[in-house]
């Protein structure tokens, strides 16, 4: 089934969904920006991290627009706090999140590079994060696939403000997309992705 899917998507979803966008792009502003952005993204990440000369951490999150990104800005705060060394690069897939996410712990922000087999692999190879986080759903199969084979941990959460309180959700991406676990409110679950140190304000 994995196969299939893999098979399906590579050749038949993706590549539609490539041509789709740069069509619709011609008429949209918005996407037209997004897309070229994504045209650009590789060759962003090649020069920052040509400019940077770093054995520290590095930790990919991916956020599709402004919103996601405020779900993992807290953690990614967090985590530049508990580990100021580390490097902190964040992926958009619209631009209202490029454009307007703020935050001085943004090492490089970009655009997700095209999900296409050797555009992941090249990226990754590139970056060599510890993690590649995303925060909600926008979850790009052959980012997962290829972060898999490549021994890099893989996560989704989302974080959800409803009457004042916090509440959590997780699930870890396996192979085959999709089998996942509840968090518990004492982060257990969610330690597995971050240190319990960065959450642990949030806790409370």
């Amino acid at each position: 089934m994995k196969l299939i899917w893999f098979i399906s998507y590579n050749f038949i979803f993706y590549p539609l969904i490539f041509v789709i966008a740069s069509i619709l792009s011609i008429f949209n502003s918005k996407i037209r920006k997004g897309v070229l952005g994504r045209f650009r993204s590789q060759s962003e990440i090649k020069k920052y991290f040509n400019s940077i000369s770093t054995t520290a951490d590095i930790y990919w999150f991916h956020a599709a627009s402004l919103g996601e990104f405020y779900q993992v800005k807290p953690v990614l705060e967090g985590l530049k706090n508990v580990e100021p060394e580390c490097v902190a690069i964040v992926s958009f897939s619209s631009p209202s999140g490029y454009d307007n996410a703020k935050s001085d712990y943004i090492d490089l922000r970009f655009y997700m590079p095209f999900d296409f087999l050797w555009s992941v692999r090249r990226a990754l190879k590139i970056t060599r994060p510890k993690k590649v986080i995303f925060a909600s759903y926008d979850i790009w199969p052959n980012m997962v696939w290829i972060a898999e084979n490549r021994n890099i941990h893989t996560n989704i959460f989302a974080w959800f403000l409803a009457g004042g309180y916090l509440f959590r959700s997780y699930y870890m991406l396996d192979a085959g997309l999709g089998a996942g676990v509840g968090a518990r409110k004492d982060g257990v679950i969610l330690d597995r992705i971050l240190p319990s140190t960065v959450l642990s304000p949030l806790y409370k």
